[in-house]
């Protein structure tokens, strides 16, 4: 067949001999089973414009693809973007590819089809240009409306293609869909037989890494955090591999278990780190904060030598610097600049209380909506500099006094 994506006009796929037959993979208590895993070539890649043209991509056509085929064990677009999620780690975690909807590392089609007795109920579509998760969820539940109500009409179904559209959230017709026999599926002279010997898995299988659900619960039982925080640690090895390290770097450190030093690595690792890198793990091995910098401020904090606001600025310092950083100098240096910017405050609502001595006595009499006058007043003369918080603080400790 010809089609603008594959001008070689027909595609090389293992039919009769795929790469693997079986299996399944679990999520929670959601399990669907696998039917082949297969190798093929891939396809260009076709754009519609906002004329009437088609542009055709032919940059990765030719290039290996495995595609992975599962049994009817989903039974809505929820299911199935959860069930994706998990898949995505999966192949992330094995190095098989990066798992990006969007450049076509990762792709979906989804076949959709409502089962039961009804003789209306058969034929199933297959639904394409699905870039996202959230695509994936929102076409297959669409699909499955439109297939019910032109059921419950008494219209005849018929095996299609679809494509997903985002902006008008529906799926329109590409074309109907052929049967095997129209694939005329032969031997490819040029290629031999693929074969696989038994000590090459055993050798797979050994080289295989600790794979996400079984980390964490691992993460779990040593560390002392919660499953939904385990769950969030390993959607990436960076992310898990990073909290991990920071952990028993702080063990060392405090002569805990980990599973005492885990929940305070564990707060910190979610709200600074991430923060930092807005969620792109695959970030987080460039950052200039390492897992054992961090373990050693997160120790000062534990040992009650600094704050948990001087630990956030100990932190947020690091991340932003280039160069390496002596910690216990950091938060020495720190320390001086805040007794210096104390002493600073201190000077300052005493001069603008001096100069405003009427309506000290104004503010005194019960007129306390002055006090935003007087922050007003020592925000301008710093410059900024102070935080409004601490200088409304220090001016009712003097005010309180000064009745």
């Amino acid at each position: 067949y010809f089609y603008p994506d594959l001008p070689r006009n027909y595609q090389i796929t293992q039919y009769e001999r795929p790469l693997a037959l079986g299996g399944h993979l679990d999520v929670g208590t959601l399990r669907v089973n696998l039917q082949r895993i297969h190798l093929e070539e891939d396809a260009g890649r076709s754009r519609c414009t906002s004329g009437q043209s088609t542009l055709v991509d032919l940059n990765r056509a030719g290039s290996p693809l495995m595609e992975i085929v599962t049994q009817p064990d989903l039974e809505n677009g929820d299911q199935a973007r959860i069930w994706l999620s998990r898949l995505r780690q999966l192949l992330r975690y094995l190095d098989v590819c990066d798992g990006d909807m969007e450049k076509g590392s990762l792709r979906c089609d989804a076949n959709v089809g409502l089962v039961g007795n009804h003789e209306l109920a058969a034929p199933w579509v297959e639904l394409k240009n699905l870039n996202s998760f959230k695509a994936v969820a929102q076409a297959v539940n669409f699909e499955i409306r439109r297939l019910g109500l032109k059921i419950e009409k008494g219209e005849l179904l018929s095996r299609e293609t679809r494509a997903w559209n985002s902006r008008t959230r529906q799926t329109t017709l590409l074309r109907h869909k052929e049967e095997a026999a129209q694939y005329r599926y032969y031997p490819e002279p040029d290629l031999p037989l693929l074969v696989i010997e038994p000590q090459q898995l055993e050798d797979v299988a050994s080289d295989l890494p600790e794979l996400p659900a079984v980390r964490e619960n691992r993460l779990v039982q040593n560390f002392g955090i919660s499953a939904s925080d385990a769950v969030t640690f390993c959607r990436s090895r960076n992310l898990a591999d990073y909290f991990e390290t920071c952990v028993h770097a702080l063990a060392r450190h405090t002569g805990q278990k980990t599973i005492e030093s885990g929940p305070l690595a564990s707060g910190w690792i979610l709200t600074q780190v991430l923060g930092a890198v807005q969620g792109r793990d695959e970030e987080i091995p460039s950052l200039s904060l390492s897992p054992q910098n961090l373990a050693e401020v997160l120790f000062l904090l534990d040992s009650g030598k600094i704050k948990r606001t001087r630990t956030r600025q100990i932190i947020e310092h690091i991340l932003a610097s280039s160069d390496g950083v002596c910690i216990a100098d950091l938060a020495k240096t720190l320390g001086e600049k805040d007794g210096q910017n104390a002493a600073f405050l201190d000077d300052l609502c005493d001069r603008v209380l001096g100069e405003n001595s009427l309506k000290v006595e104004q503010f005194n009499a019960g007129k306390s909506g002055l006090l935003n006058y007087f922050v007003g007043q020592v925000m301008s003369r710093c410059g900024g500099r102070l935080e409004a918080e601490k200088i409304r603080k220090k001016l009712l400790k003097k005010l309180k006094i000064k009745k």
